[in-house]
């Protein structure tokens, strides 16, 4: 064995080491410094993740199957630990309940009348209990299948279905970059930080819709089209905001592609959407409650009503968003679908007023595709946003620091900054070895 392959299995075990200690977090106290610790945990990760990835770059197949093992190993390893660093997976449990009593989360609150005697057969999600849910269809109806096992053993139901989904995520995007020969890559899912901590601990939807964006990229590689759509259009009725990258994935492809990848997702969509409202739901939610009064995580925003004020804001994000989706789609266009895909969903959670960190959950499935500086940035400075959580439970008082902000706009300057730097470095690169070329041909 190499000392390049040694290095490799070392980080590989340190990197699983450093998922086990969470359980040892989450036991804590909930007023003392669990988030803090949490954070720590992600930045430990983020190292391993960068080192099996640099050790990657010469890895032998074995070693590739090696960082596989890892990444589902790490997965597996957190179904069981405790929920301590967000409140939403109470509020999905909810929902489903609520659904098996004849409730429609999309019209009750929790704190609603109609939900009264709900509140003592099921635990009362703290946070957001004005409001009616914004999930769509798809997500509802797994939180609905993980109730019917009761109170006690719904969550573990739950999380063992995340972690289905993240493994999915995972074996499909090994499977990806096994056909476009960018396996060296692999590390960049198998060990993230993000997919492993906000699937495993928090347990957040996003994961479904970044595996049926792993599915839709594997199917649409080997040309299924129509399959590919449809894995989108699952997507969607998982988390609304991947719906955007059907702008880059359909008018970025040849129109008979592009025409089978549109009627896909509609299909799906229109299905999923049809079935709600034909079971007597009103699938909209309180969608338009999230995007007018919550604000959290944008540093683009914060600074866009500091400097110019509230009024500003949907201006500013709407030239943003158009500018964005236009790159989107130039980038796509040149056979850079991958681009495309990653330009197009980081342009709506920069514009948007609430961005958490596993928002970031599709794009990292995208990363290994195009890896980028900005991506990776954002990714490893996000979950600084988790300061706010020890405050909370402490003090009860929603409070967050502005310094996360600043961090987390730092790295996307920084690194914006880098992968400039690093793509005109390769454009000189190759209009030089074109002269060369022609050169070497008039001789």
């Amino acid at each position: 064995m190499t000392a390049s392959a040694r290095l490799h299995r070392v980080l590989c075990a340190a990197a699983l080491l450093a998922v086990a200690s969470v359980y040892l977090i989450a036991h804590g106290a909930p007023d003392t410094s669990r988030r803090a610790l949490y954070i720590v945990v992600h930045f430990v990760l983020t190292a391993s993740m960068f080192g099996v990835w640099a050790t990657n770059g010469t890895a032998t197949a074995g070693e590739h199957r090696v960082t596989l093992a890892t990444g589902i190993l790490a997965r597996l390893i957190l179904i069981a630990v405790p929920v301590f660093t967000t409140s939403d997976v109470a509020r999905y449990l909810w929902d489903g309940r609520a659904i098996l009593e004849g409730l429609d989360p999309y019209v009750v609150s929790p704190i609603a009348p109609e939900a009264a005697a709900l509140r003592g057969l099921w635990p009362f999600p703290t946070a957001n209990n004005r409001v009616p849910t914004i999930y769509p269809p798809l997500a509802e109806t797994v939180f609905a299948l993980s109730a019917v096992f009761g109170a006690e053993t719904s969550l573990f139901v739950y999380k063992a279905a995340v972690a289905a989904a993240s493994i999915a995520t995972l074996v499909w995007t090994a499977r990806l970059l096994r056909l476009l020969s960018l396996e060296r890559h692999l590390a960049l899912v198998a060990l993230s930080p993000l997919l492993i901590l906000e699937g495993g601990v928090g347990a957040h939807v996003d994961i479904f819709a970044a595996a049926s964006l792993a599915g839709a990229l594997l199917l649409s590689t080997r040309g299924r089209s129509f399959l590919a759509g449809g894995a989108v259009g699952l997507g969607v009725l998982f988390k609304l905001m991947p719906a955007v990258l059907l702008v880059p994935f359909v008018l970025g492809l040849r129109r008979a592609n592009a025409l089978r990848t549109l009627s896909g997702a509609a299909l799906v969509v229109a299905g999923g959407y049809g079935l709600a409202l034909a079971a007597g739901y009103e699938p909209i939610g309180s969608l338009f409650v999230f995007l007018e009064k919550w604000r959290f995580g944008s540093p683009l925003q914060s600074a866009v009503r500091t400097l110019a004020g509230e009024g500003a804001v949907p201006y500013v994000a709407a030239v943003l968003g158009a500018m964005g989706l236009v790159a989107s789609v130039v980038a796509a266009r040149r056979e850079r679908l991958a681009v495309g895909l990653t330009i197009a969903l980081a342009t709506v959670i920069i514009v948007s007023p609430v961005a958490h960190p596993w928002y970031l959950a599709p794009l990292i499935v995208l990363l290994p595709l195009a890896p980028n500086a900005f991506v990776l940035g954002w990714a490893t400075a996000f979950p600084l946003a988790y300061e706010v959580g020890d405050h909370f439970a402490a003090t009860g008082r929603w409070e967050p620091a502005t310094w996360p902000l600043v961090a987390i706009a730092l790295t996307w300057m920084l690194s914006l900054a880098f992968d400039v730097s690093r793509a005109r470095g390769a454009a000189v690169a190759k209009g030089e070895a074109a002269v060369t070329a022609v050169r070497g041909a008039g001789k």
